[in-house]
């Protein structure tokens, strides 16, 4: 029995690991191979008796401490020199120009997504202090990524594991990929305070019995988690496995420590509630729907037959290859095929199991924004149940050659994965040096757009629109996101990275003459103007639902600038399939950009309406986000006029 059921899991792996060469497994099965997998060992351990392995371990407190949190911080130490990314420059605004640290909480901005005061608190003296240089800001995060690494192995013997596995699993926590993906950007503080004070509660629940002190200890700490981000909640399920040390015959103990856990998770959602007028979620910018609906949930459903759970053991960004990625997937299952029948095993596997599928209930909805886990920090949480799992590994024969390999390969793809961020410092420092003289020159408290900034490397999005008046100095500027379906703006640029300069695009000289009763028609490609995408990667990356109708490449589609003169109405209308504004599958109007009255204004046009042309508007560009694989191109868009 034993070696059939090694063999079979042996099987799936080496299965797994040649799919990328032999096609033989979509996602689905490949999760498949991965559920049968765990699905098998969790079978065949539960029948494990005997006394419970462990690794030998250092006997000194320091040591078990100390030694996860200097992986950590020697693991993050290059994130050190990182400046801020992406929604850093938007916390920055936002939260770093109110009048003090505690406005937000008492004056949340209309249309708040989150109810996050104590990391809002973080990001006012960031704003105040160090506006524009990282260093202080990434130096915190490392701290915390450190002092959370230390808290991993006493949480993990809260939860019932033996000290040399507890240590071993801190370690791992420690190197995991997601770990390092989360302390490279500021954003992530919130990830990291509300992770850390969740296991400092933890660890206020004693082995037995719990007097008020320690219960109000935990509730604090816990409400601190709840409050840095909301996310936590599955907390409570951890701190029941915590009260009953994973032994569910202890379950009054698990309910008694769980009960502060639950009370203040509730009190916070309450809070959110009243504090921002309802629970919501993270609002589309063109839609204005709440992402956290029926929607998401059914994406994170699909997410979860795609990308789950084999892509969440060893997290890799796009463009390893495929063999990289079928034995970063094989290796989960090789490593259940050497578990021990033994109670440290069942164990290991029950505990982990449970607390890494718990805390990655929170990520579900979070996967469809980024197919290829490019967001891999969503797994920094759930890596200690994770972490766990690799550590029982080694609890047989083989004692730490498993978890040290995981941990060598663990170190190695989270250094590998920074190269991201390095790419999106780059490019970064490349347009701040670029649009800095142009921007000095603007008005005071002008309104800007500026095109053709990227969605920075693999999901480092750049947010450039908040960073670059910023970096220039010129923080009075209130940039525009040119994924918002309307604005009105005083200048409009475009980054061209070839010349590496800023080029005003506010008065464009027209490439033709709009006549009343004309129809022009562009042909496309051929037709278009060359227009640089505001998000250069995969449509699937920007609009998930993309990836559901089969298609892969996006595109903005701008035709030539047209005068206006002796016009009175247009009417667009587009030939093919575009991506708007909700991925779906449909045609649908484009925008139109024109001037008037020394401003810039853009506004989404209904599908083959006619539109009256604003009076002493000089020019109109038309444009479009469209699919570009060839079964749904856009193949021509037409514009009409008639006389005023």
């Amino acid at each position: 029995m034993d070696r059939a059921v090694r063999a079979l899991l042996a099987a799936l792996a080496a299965l797994l690991a040649v799919n990328p060469a032999l096609a033989l497994l979509g996602p689905a099965g490949v999760n498949g191979c991965h559920i049968a997998a765990l699905a098998l060992a969790a079978a065949f351990l539960a029948r494990g008796r005997g006394r419970v392995c462990d690794l030998r371990s250092p006997r000194s407190r320091w040591i078990l401490l100390g030694a996860p949190a200097l992986v950590a911080a020697l693991a993050a130490a290059p994130t050190l020199a990182f400046p801020y990314f992406s929604d850093d420059w938007a916390h920055l605004r936002f939260h770093g120009l109110r009048p003090h640290p505690f406005d937000a909480l008492l004056n949340p901005s209309k249309g708040e997504m989150w109810f996050r005061p104590v990391v809002w608190v973080l990001w006012w003296f960031l704003g105040r202090f160090a506006p524009t240089d990282a260093a202080a800001g990434h130096i915190l995060c490392t701290i915390l990524f450190a002092a959370n690494a230390a808290l991993a192995g006493p949480v993990l013997r809260r939860l019932g594991a033996p000290r040399g596995l507890s240590f071993a699993g801190a370690l791992l926590f420690a190197a995991h990929p997601s770990g390092l993906d989360t302390a490279a950007w500021i954003t992530n503080a919130e990830l990291l305070l509300s992770t850390g004070f969740a296991w400092a509660a933890l660890l206020c629940i004693p082995p037995r019995g719990a007097s008020a002190g320690r219960v109000a200890g935990a509730a604090a700490l816990c409400a601190l988690s709840v409050l840095s981000k909301e996310t936590i909640y599955p907390i409570v399920g951890v701190a029941f496995l915590a009260g009953c040390r994973g032994r569910l015959g202890r379950w009054r103990a698990g309910v008694r420590a769980a009960m502060p856990f639950a009370a203040v998770v509730g009190s916070g959602f309450v809070a959110r509630w009243a504090f921002l007028g309802g629970f919501g979620g993270y609002v589309d910018p063109i839609t204005g729907k709440k992402m956290l609906s029926a929607e998401t949930l059914a994406t994170a459903a699909e997410a979860f037959a795609t990308d789950l759970p084999a892509r969440s053991w060893l997290p890799v960004r796009p463009g390893v290859g495929p063999w990289v990625e079928g034995i970063a997937s094989a290796l989960p299952v090789a490593a259940l095929a050497f578990l021990p029948a033994r109670a440290a095993a069942r164990r290991g596997l029950v505990v982990g199991g449970a607390v890494f599928l718990l805390l990655l209930a929170t990520t579900l909805p979070k996967f469809p924004l980024d197919p290829y886990l490019t967001h891999v920090r969503h797994l920094y949480a759930p890596g200690i149940g994770l972490s766990l799992l690799w550590a029982f590994a080694g609890a047989g024969r083989l004692r730490w050659a498993i978890p040290a390999a995981a941990l060598a390969a663990s170190l190695g793809i989270g250094q590998w994965n920074l190269g991201a961020y390095r790419r999106a410092a780059q490019a970064i420092e490349v347009a701040a040096q670029a649009s800095s003289a142009e921007l000095a020159k603007l008005p005071q408290k002008s309104q800007i757009a500026i095109y053709g900034l990227p969605d920075l490397i693999e999901g480092v999005q750049s947010e450039l629109e908040f960073a670059l008046p910023a970096l220039a100095g010129r923080r009075d500027l209130e940039p525009t996101a040119l994924y918002s379906a309307v604005f009105d703006v005083d200048a409009l640029f475009r980054m061209d990275w070839e010349s590496k300069q800023l080029v005003d695009w506010s008065n464009p000289a027209p490439a033709r003459r709009l006549q009343a009763g004309e129809s022009l028609v562009f042909s496309l490609p051929a037709d278009r103007e060359p227009f640089p995408l505001q998000f250069p990667q995969a449509a699937e990356t920007l609009h998930p639902a993309a990836k559901r109708v089969g298609e892969r490449q996006g595109e903005q589609v701008a035709l030539p600038v047209l005068d206006l003169s002796g016009v009175g109405r247009v009417r667009v209308h587009v030939e093919g399939l575009v991506l708007w504004p909700d991925g779906t599958k449909q045609s649908a109007p484009p925008l139109l950009t024109w001037r008037k009255d020394g401003k810039i204004h853009r506004s989404p046009v209904p599908p083959d309406a006619w539109l009256d042309v604003p009076a002493g508007a000089t020019w109109l560009r038309v444009e479009a986000l469209a699919l570009a694989s060839p079964a749904s191109a856009i193949h021509s868009i037409s514009v009409e006029a008639q006389p005023k």
